[in-house]
């Protein structure tokens, strides 16, 4: 997550105390974050996590910590001696002292182009924010440069499910903006045919793609997690629960423009005004359905990987201990 600061006119001294309350708060979050992920992840790789425990424990105690929106909203409200007025994109802040009197305002970063370079062999540019490398989405959305999936292998990159795979029984879909609505009957008018021509789509259709995608597993295209973790599908069952599974590493730099790219985790369905429900034994289950499969490892959608832009490693007996769930330490993820 990276987030823009603007001060107001105060001296050095204070713009360094905010900076390091700051670190403090996004530390503490990070700490909570990770040990609500250790009840659902920190299991070992051939081992089912009970349903019940990844909606309760999990979904529930880490909605408010989900995407980047609402992480920065939990290290502002985590922040000691500063009030915090807003409900986003932007909060003002000031010192619990001086309440009426903004120090600065926070809100998520977009790319600044003084931030862009090119690369060699890179077909979208990279940013640098706080030291790490992003890329921007299809709707310029900054997006950690490097992402990671499970995926069989065929010809050098992540493999597709097959197209034929798809189910759209049981879903609905429903949105009040017509516009909204229009680019969801249309990405279920393309969705079975040529993706080549998908990067031409007006950008709410590329982004009802990706949520199509989430509604049906992974078919329409691949899921990509911007963080190595032993991620779980929704009943429990790791994807990599095995020796010898294919993991992949995704330089979304080298990904080409003409391959559709969207960021969903930063997205919030909410604010789109988006609501889903599943068909089951004739009850329709309405929830957060794309914040849930963010949590887990559909934080990214891509149409199609290219080789040149995917490295992979087989997992071995260490990546399926228990403990071992993120994967962050390990030569390979390294990035």
């Amino acid at each position: 997550m990276a987030c823009k600061i603007e001060y107001a006119e105060v001296t050095e001294e204070e713009q360094l105390a905010f900076r390091l309350a700051l670190k403090v708060a996004r530390q503490a979050v990070t700490h909570q974050k990770n040990t609500i992920e250790g009840e659902w992840f920190d299991v070992p790789g051939g081992t089912r996590v009970k349903e019940e425990q990844w909606f309760v424990r999990h979904y529930k105690t880490a909605g408010a910590l989900i995407g980047p929106h609402r992480r920065l909203a939990a290290i502002l409200r985590t922040l000691e001696g500063y009030v915090v007025t807003g409900a986003g994109p932007t909060w003002s802040v000031s010192t619990a002292s001086e309440p009426s009197k903004p120090i600065c305002t926070v809100s998520l970063y977009v790319g600044d182009p003084d931030d862009r370079r090119e690369e060699e062999d890179c077909l979208r540019p990279i940013y640098t924010i706080r030291k790490r490398d992003y890329v921007l989405d299809d709707d310029g959305i900054p997006t950690r440069r490097y992402a990671f999936c499970v995926r069989p292998e065929f010809d050098g990159a992540p493999k597709l499910k097959p197209p034929g795979a798809l189910d759209w029984l049981g879903w609905r879909f429903s949105n009040s903006d017509s516009e909204w609505g229009a680019a969801m009957q249309q990405a279920l008018d393309v969705v079975l045919g040529d993706r080549s021509t998908w990067w031409t789509l007006d950008i709410k259709v590329k982004v009802c793609l990706a949520y199509l995608n989430y509604a049906n597993q992974g078919f329409v295209g691949v899921c990509l997690s911007s963080t190595p973790k032993r991620v779980r599908d929704n009943i429990g069952k790791a994807f990599v629960d095995k020796e010898n599974y294919s993991i992949w590493r995704v330089d979304l730099a080298k990904i080409p423009v003409e391959h559709v790219l969207i960021n969903i985790y930063a997205r919030e369905p909410r604010l789109e005004g988006w609501t889903a429900g599943h068909l089951t034994n004739g009850k329709t289950k309405e929830g957060e359905w794309i914040s849930q499969g963010t949590v887990k490892n559909r934080e990214l959608f891509c149409s199609l990987v290219p080789k040149t832009a995917a490295t992979s490693t087989l997992t071995g007996s260490e990546l399926l201990k228990e403990g071992n769930w993120s994967w962050k330490s390990e030569e390979f993820f390294k990035v």
